[in-house]
């Protein structure tokens, strides 16, 4: 008994998967030339049109002039017939001239509707999948937090590092301790304002007040509004806005279960906040609170 090579097989499925991953362009161009197609056809059906329709009025005519003539004894009633299956014979003329286009129309929109219904499926299977990783990431979190403490947690997040700087205060120089930035790679929504801010000012104690306000104003808007995506915050802060921040946010307390308002991470420690408020040269971290996906809840 032959078998069909391993090759051929790993080929032929590798070729079965591609197609499937762009099915949802190949369906969408397939409806797109299927929709100029059957204008075009459409089109051509109507320029044949005018014919079918004057030879029916013609046969009309015909029919009429042997009433009016009382020709062969032709009868009201053969005349109403007759009319009856000129029109009929037009009516399927007409539907035999426009079937392509109607077939070629039903065909295209199928495809165009199998296109969305595709890419609904698969960001919905996204959209669960990254509120999982959200979720088990935010439990992660917590238990680091909960076994080192939160501001050591926000210090592995990002990466940083103590360090001692001196800095001016109202009373004369001072050795602050100070953190590096780190790379922030695993700072997930998390952001540093820091000098490199279009609204960063040169009095700590303006930017502690600008924090301060953005923070209230985000959780009008999100009483007002029952939501407020990351993005929004972020433009509010003069931060770059991320993919992730067009889809995480957070709903009013009465549509989700999240907090029900928005944290900058500055509330649960006044230390942090009184040393930038007096010595904030190196920026301040914020950790954003944000209770996960909500595009899809809204």
């Amino acid at each position: 008994m032959k078998f069909v090579p391993n090759a051929v097989t790993r080929t032929t499925a590798k070729a079965v998967l591609k197609t499937r991953g762009a099915s949802p362009r190949l369906l969408f161009a397939a409806g797109i030339v299927g929709v100029i197609a059957t204008t075009v056809v459409a089109c051509k059906a109507t320029l044949k049109l005018e014919d079918v329709l004057t030879e029916a009025e013609k046969d009309k005519a015909d029919s009429g002039l042997l009433l009016s003539r009382k020709q062969d004894n032709y009868t009201d009633a053969q005349h109403q017939a007759t009319m009856r299956h000129i029109t009929l014979r037009s009516g399927v003329k007409i539907v035999r001239l426009y079937a392509p286009a109607l077939g070629l129309g039903v065909v295209s929109v199928a495809c165009l509707t199998g296109s969305h219904n595709i890419l609904s499926k698969r960001n919905a299977a996204l959209t669960a999948a990254y509120a999982t990783v959200a979720d088990a990431f935010r439990d992660y979190r917590g238990r680091v937090a909960e076994e080192f403490g939160e501001e050591k947690e926000r210090e592995i997040l990002v990466g940083a590092k103590d360090t001692t700087v001196t800095v001016e205060g109202k009373n004369g120089p001072k050795q602050v301790k100070s953190k590096t930035q780190g790379d922030g790679k695993g700072a997930g929504y998390a952001r540093f304002y820091d000098r490199h801010n279009k609204n960063w000012q040169v009095s700590p104690e303006f930017n502690l007040m600008f924090i301060r306000h953005q923070q209230a104003y985000a959780n009008q808007k999100l009483q007002m509004n029952g939501h407020i995506f990351l993005n929004e915050v972020y433009d509010a802060l003069g931060l770059e806005r991320t993919t992730a921040g067009a889809v995480v946010g957070w709903l009013r307390e009465d549509q989700g279960q999240g907090d029900g308002y928005v944290d900058f991470g500055l509330t649960d420690n006044p230390e942090r906040m009184r040393d930038f408020a007096e010595y904030g040269d190196a920026g301040i971290f914020l950790d954003f609170n944000v209770d996960g996906t909500i595009f899809d809840k809204i």
